[in-house]
């Protein structure tokens, strides 16, 4: 297992509460300047005219500081003509959040719409499709009535967060898309029990050609040929297959978007290409597979989360607060359940490291500010 850069040394061992007491408040003065930090770049980002602005880093660190969540959220109508449709949506914005805690600007970055019922995959949504326009105006009349904790440390700084809004309509059946086969939505009955055949027989040669003849059809079956590849123990195809499902989008399924991630992320991070472990990986999809996922072993999907933190502090354009947010969240009771000890030490490892390293750069505003 690789280790993060330890840029800078800190004490592992805190020897008294006024040790833990300062580099406690070193830990938070540090987050609030990397968050200032990101949000410059945002800025910087959106005047320079990029069609993309990462938003990610700003929206972890609020969450490590404890900031990320509304003291009052007005819930947002539901477009009655969305609603006897039976479509779904989810409104994404940027709210500027003034030093009052009330919100000064919305700014909406997206929207998507679909019929599907599981609102975490979105599975075949569209971007701005049907309703959008509805759900947007409601979503963003419901953020500008927002309120957030008010923040002595981040007054007279520029403070955004990042909300999303979701339109859901209740299954009364309670069935969801996590399910196999919710997820083989676009397969008829034939087909799913003609791969069901393949997978009894173990006749991965057949399962092969069946998903050749058919890959333009539907990205599962570009899973498919990742995985007969993967039973005939043909790695190297196996890599690509699942490498293509998961660019086309295949981290939107439950079991089938885990298991290819789980073997793409082990493959890139031990030959060291952490960009590919990063643009393949999904932490938000492991991390809710190992809370209730059951087809694949919590143990290695518990590696591949650690290896996708970790390679986040390795790649040129560093996410150190989702790396953090993740191995903290390892941490928790229920996600270490059936983690083994040596995966177990090596996150607590690289939590520390990783909050050494913003400990210092605490530590140095705080004693900047004293000397000026």
């Amino acid at each position: 297992m690789r280790f993060l850069p330890f840029i800078v040394f800190a004490s592992a061992l805190l020897a008294s509460s006024t040790i833990a007491s300062d580099n406690a408040r070193f830990l938070q003065k540090g987050l609030e300047v990397l968050y200032q930090q990101e949000v410059i770049r945002y800025r910087s980002c959106q005047r320079a005219g990029h069609s993309f602005c990462r938003f990610s880093e700003l929206n972890f660190f609020l969450v490590l500081l404890d900031s990320a969540r509304a003291i009052h959220v007005a819930e947002p109508k539901y477009p009655a003509v969305a609603k006897r449709s039976g479509w779904q949506g989810a409104v994404e914005a940027v709210l500027e959040i003034s030093d009052d805690g009330t919100v000064s600007e919305v700014e909406t970055l997206y929207c998507e719409s679909g019929r599907t019922r599981d609102i975490k995959l979105r599975w075949r949504w569209e971007l701005e499709g049907p309703f959008c326009k509805e759900f947007r105006y409601a979503a963003e009349k419901a953020f500008s009535e927002y309120k957030f904790q008010t923040l002595e440390s981040l007054k007279d700084a520029e403070r955004l967060a990042n909300i999303t809004i979701v339109y859901q309509l209740i299954d009364r059946t309670g069935r969801t898309d996590h399910d196999v086969n919710q997820q083989l939505l676009d397969l008829n009955k034939g087909q799913v029990q003609t791969l069901q055949k393949f997978f009894d027989a173990e006749d991965w040669d057949g399962l092969r050609e069946y998903a050749l003849k058919r890959r333009d059809e539907s990205d599962v079956f570009e899973y498919y040929l990742g995985n007969a590849a993967w039973e005939s123990d043909n790695k190297t195809a196996a890599i690509r297959h699942f490498s293509a499902f998961l660019r086309e989008g295949g981290d939107r399924y439950w079991h089938f978007g885990t298991k290819a991630m789980v073997i793409a992320i082990d493959h890139f991070y031990e030959v060291g290409d952490d960009q590919q472990v990063v643009d393949l990986g999904n932490g938000f999809l492991l991390e809710q597979y190992l809370n209730t996922g059951n087809s694949v072993a919590k143990p290695i999907v518990a590696e591949a989360l650690t290896k996708y933190a970790i390679s986040l502090t390795l790649i040129d354009d560093q996410e150190l607060a989702q790396s953090l947010f993740f191995l903290r969240a390892m941490e928790n009771v229920g996600l270490y359940r059936g983690i083994p000890k040596e995966l177990k030490e090596v996150i607590q490892t690289q939590r520390n490291h990783l909050e050494s390293q913003i400990i210092a750069i605490g530590r140095s505003k705080v004693e900047q500010a004293q000397t000026q």
